[in-house]
């Protein structure tokens, strides 16, 4: 498991963050999710075999907002 960060665009209620939050949290193998309002950062933990950044920004986009993975 690898804790990775993301930087989020487009949200800008709590309503975003549940909904980035449930998005990311339905991904096999994401086993944590933590997204805050203000700065528009989400954590996670997830298997790094079988989640990659791609899934993650997908996810993220399909819910109506975009990931930027943070180094």
């Amino acid at each position: 498991m690898k804790q990775r960060q993301y930087q989020i665009a487009g949200m800008n209620c709590k309503h975003c963050v549940v909904r980035v939050e449930q998005a990311v949290a339905s991904i096999t193998g994401v086993s944590q999710v933590h997204v805050e309002l203000e700065p528009g950062r989400l954590e996670l933990l997830a298997d790094e075999g079988i989640v990659s950044d791609q899934l993650i920004q997908d996810a993220v986009s399909n819910a109506g907002y975009q990931a930027k993975p943070m180094q």
